[in-house]
């Protein structure tokens, strides 16, 4: 089996298109073209290299000779696929209507109203500030069939803005979305933006969003410290694949200052069960890139809920999370702890001491109800 025969099955399986391929590698189209005409002999191993680093195409597939059939590269294909990018933009549903260009309003550090123009595709997102200069690039993830994130960075910065998106809301010409960052003085911050196809006055924008106060919630220093001081396991190992294997077990969840019903249980295959007030939920899925791991129990009577904490912090007995949880309707963004143990009462409330642990964003539900029926 040629190369060539190779690349055209996993670029037809990965649904990438020539002129995707001749954007991104800056080639014309025709070389493209050559590139999957499977009796061309016009791949060399520089142009698979480009191809790896771009698509995350793993070499071997072409370098190992016994891959020689179309099932043997796709099963290759799927081993390799461990990475968020492949996981889920290849297997889950992405939202057609999200490509396109919106307008974003969010407040800034100053309490002031930011406006960016965001460019979405297939496999790309550009921030464009007021001032049109480009400020954030990125790509957009399908975490699964109900949500859609957003990851753009700044250049020279090391953090990344994580902006989840409910896809059932992109049908409409005007969605709130939720972004998690790093604040102005490094803590782990959650705000909500409104995105829109038109303008809208800044002063309709401030309304749908209410007051800064209530839309911003910042971890503050205070849970990190305390959890500083209450771990059992301070040894930490650098090695994040070994790391992973800590995950396993069961894991109190507490985002309140009261005792818990709330347990996660992950098996040596990365299987979530999920016990909730007397409810399992068996459907859990575990997904991890380079820096994070994410929880995921899919919903069908609201959206999903999820955990996500550093990869590097399992390792540990007792870790941080931010997630969302769904209660009699309402769509709740939360912060809290996982811990191997059952804490007493008199523990968690230490650890959660001074902290406003949940923020409750149906009140933007209603506000952008109220507009969009004005």
């Amino acid at each position: 089996m040629t190369n060539e025969e190779k690349l055209d099955i996993i670029l037809e399986y990965k649904n990438i298109r020539n002129s995707t391929i001749s954007q991104k590698l800056n080639i014309s189209p025709a070389l493209v073209s050559q590139w999957r005409n499977r009796r061309s002999s016009k791949l060399n191993t520089l142009h698979l290299n480009a191809l790896e680093n771009a698509f995350n195409i793993p070499l071997d597939i072409f370098k190992n000779r016994d891959i020689d059939t179309k099932e043997k590269v796709l099963n290759k294909l799927e081993e390799s696929s461990d990475t968020l990018f492949d996981n889920c933009i290849l297997k889950k549903l992405f939202p057609i209507e999200l490509m396109n260009s919106w307008y974003c309003y969010s407040f800034n550090n100053n309490g002031n109203l930011n406006v960016y123009l965001v460019e979405i595709s297939r496999y790309e997102v550009k921030v464009y500030n007021s001032q049109k200069e480009l400020t954030y690039s990125g790509y957009p993830i399908a975490i699964n069939d109900y949500q859609t994130q957003l990851v753009v960075t700044k250049e020279n910065e090391p953090y990344s803005i994580i902006v989840t998106i409910n896809n059932n809301s992109i049908n409409s010409n005007i969605f709130y979305a939720s972004s998690s960052f790093k604040s102005s003085s490094n803590k782990d911050a959650l705000m909500f933006c409104i995105f829109s196809k038109e303008k809208i006055e800044k002063s309709v924008v401030i309304e749908i969003l209410g007051d800064k106060s209530k839309n911003l919630l910042t971890l503050k220093s205070d849970i990190i410290q305390n959890i500083k001081t209450y771990k059992e396991d301070k040894e930490r190992l650098l090695n994040k694949a070994v790391s992973l294997k800590y995950a396993i077990g069961k894991w109190y969840l507490y985002f309140d200052k009261v005792e818990t019903d709330n347990i996660i249980t992950i098996d040596e295959n990365l299987n979530v069960v999920w016990f909730k007030n007397g409810n399992f939920y068996k459907d859990g899925e575990l997904i991890r890139d380079k820096n994070a791991v994410i929880l995921m129990f899919p919903s069908s009577i609201y959206h999903s809920s999820y955990f996500m904490f550093k990869i590097d912090n399992i390792d540990t007995k007792i870790i941080h999370y931010i997630g969302s949880k769904y209660i009699t309707g309402q769509n709740i963004i939360s912060v809290g702890v996982m811990c191997k143990k059952r804490l007493q009462d008199s523990d968690i409330k230490t650890i959660l001491s001074g902290i406003e642990s949940s923020l409750n964003i149906s009140k933007i539900y209603e506000n952008l109800d109220n507009y969009l029926n004005n």
